[in-house]
């Protein structure tokens, strides 16, 4: 799993996410360990869309590495 917290500025349908901190977490299946470790704290742009539905709204943030779409949390 990765993890990311910095600050995002947005122009046109582009976000540039200049990140503060950047992490990866993965387990070790073996042996059952969780380890959590540090990575490049390089500039980030995402491609971005904004969707409204009858269920509520959706970001999706795409990358070289794929798509990912967030919902927020229903209270």
């Amino acid at each position: 799993m990765k993890q990311e917290f910095g600050q995002v500025s947005a122009q046109g349908s582009t976000m540039d996410l200049m990140p503060a901190r950047r992490t990866e977490t993965k387990k070790d299946q073996c042996a059952g360990v969780t380890v959590e470790a540090a990575t490049d704290l390089s500039k980030t742009e995402y491609h971005y869309k904004i969707d409204q539905e009858a269920s509520g709204w959706t970001l999706c943030l795409n990358d070289r590495f794929g798509q990912t779409c967030l919902t927020p949390k229903k209270k």
